[in-house]
């Protein structure tokens, strides 16, 4: 009898533990979304909008430029749905939808997205939407928001320095293959450069040469986010880390002469 009790006793402070958990989840999630004085007409326009992303005009970029600011609340509030319906590839088209979205916050330069962005980038949950996140938060332009990217390198990096090139998946199941793990810090480290922390351009060549005769395909997309910071137009003799590592021993004090200190 005694254990029965004890089994009953255990379960209950299990299951509240994972109502804690959800409820915790929820008031997080809610608390990333504006508080905006919107009619519920605009709203349900909005919203209407929003189902239906189907040409240029109903773009994501189409529904910032038609509504403005006013739909910033209402596109954090699709994404969180979207997420919570099921996985990116159950929902492949929604989740292409809700990435679309992600990026047209950072478009829009609407400064209250700012914390459903640092969530998503941040928050391994959400590591679905971590490189769009990241986009968004670069050309948000707010320069506090490094915090948050650079956790999410120091994280992405450490499954490269662990060999996992993909890294884990917040659904279940097979996540998406093809050097994830290197799109994410490219395009993390475009954003943190994007928002004048240029000390990440090392860290991007020490990924670059730590990948090089390993990962070649994720080499390529580090050379590739090196070449945009760069502006430079990618040559042959480009596509090699020493190339790199010469550039930035040339560059590096032009780069990182009168930058504010970094935040890691």
């Amino acid at each position: 009898m005694r254990v029965v009790v004890g089994i009953l006793i255990i379960g209950v402070v299990v299951a509240g533990i994972v109502v804690l958990y959800d409820v915790g989840k929820k008031a997080s999630s809610d608390s990333i979304i504006p508080k905006q004085a919107l009619s519920e007409a605009k709203r349900a326009e909005i919203r209407s909008a929003l189902q239906d992303l189907s040409d240029a005009e109903k773009s994501a970029r189409g529904v910032v430029r038609r509504f403005g600011k006013d739909a910033t609340p209402v596109i954090i509030e699709r994404v969180q749905e979207i997420y919570e319906k099921g996985s990116d590839w159950e929902y492949q088209r929604l989740y292409a939808q809700a990435e679309d979205l992600i990026v047209s916050l950072g478009e829009a330069g609407d400064a209250r997205a700012k914390d459903a962005l640092e969530l998503w980038v941040a928050d391994k949950d959400y590591r679905v939407f971590r490189d769009e996140a990241a986009q968004a938060l670069g050309k948000l332009g707010d320069r506090s928001s490094r915090q948050a990217l650079w956790q999410a390198w120091n994280e992405e990096k450490g499954y490269l320095l662990e060999g996992d090139d993909e890294g884990p998946w917040p659904f279940a199941g097979e996540p998406p293959a093809g050097g994830y793990v290197h799109s994410m810090l490219a395009d993390i480290g475009k954003a943190l450069h994007e928002l004048g922390d240029d000390e990440v351009i090392g860290e991007l060549i020490e990924v670059g040469s730590l990948s090089e005769g390993r990962w070649e395909a994720g080499k390529m997309k580090i050379i590739d986010a090196l070449s945009d910071i760069s502006g430079k137009a990618l040559e042959p003799e480009m596509l090699g880390m020493k190339y790199w590592e010469k550039w930035w021993q040339d560059n590096q004090a032009s780069y990182l002469d009168n930058k504010q200190e970094p935040v890691q």
